[in-house]
């Protein structure tokens, strides 16, 4: 990983300051499934969508859409 993962959250009453707590988790997981050997840019996006999803799901008690952007280098 180069560079952090970056959350932008539209439409949402909370503070961008909210979703810093889930950086470090999308981060862990990112590298867990590149230590597995996932490389496929699809397959990491799907693992940013479910970290992602499973935190707004019970921290915020909400269903999001989620866009996840993986730029490959």
């Amino acid at each position: 990983i180069v560079s952090g993962p970056e959350v932008h959250a539209k439409g949402v009453a909370e503070d961008d300051e909210v979703f810093d707590k889930i950086k470090p988790q999308i981060a862990q997981a990112l590298e867990t499934a590149m230590k597995e050997g996932v490389v496929d840019h699809h397959q990491l996006q799907q693992i940013v969508r479910r970290t992602i999803g499973r935190w707004v799901g019970t921290k915020l008690r909400r269903k999001a859409m989620i866009v996840p952007v993986v730029v490959v280098v």
